[in-house]
């Protein structure tokens, strides 16, 4: 794989700031779907020792427990993005090492490969 070059720091820094944002919101949501979780949760096992039927809660349970994985996956990706900043590889294809467009960066500030790359998988 043959880098190209790297963004400036001056880049850099924006985008850090966009992540630092979007990991904000993230932690944010996964926040309020924690406490939304154990909220149901309490509140099915209250209705169960009330006499309802267990069954009629659980696709909103895996509807919660699915958008808490995605979140989660969400927040790992913002994270690995910002290590990325940190050790130099931001922005970089993980494919071809070629830098990644700066508009698709601002779009999607997770991006590894560049769309040329994703186009072909």
């Amino acid at each position: 794989m043959n880098i190209e070059k790297s963004y400036s720091k001056k880049e850099l820094k924006g985008f850090k700031k966009i992540l630092k944002k979007k990991l904000r919101k993230a932690k944010k949501e996964r926040d309020q779907l924690k406490a939304l979780y154990i909220n149901q949760k309490e509140y099915i096992g209250n209705a169960v020792s009330a006499g309802a039927g267990i069954g009629q809660y659980m696709p909103e349970k895996a509807m919660l427990k699915k958008l808490r994985k995605r979140i989660e996956g969400k927040v790992m990706k913002i994270e690995d993005a910002l290590d990325r900043i940190k050790n130099g590889s931001y922005g970089i294809c993980q494919v071809t090492g070629k830098l990644i467009d700066p508009r698709r960066l601002k779009a999607k500030p997770t991006a590894t490969k560049i769309n040329r790359v994703l186009r072909q998988e």
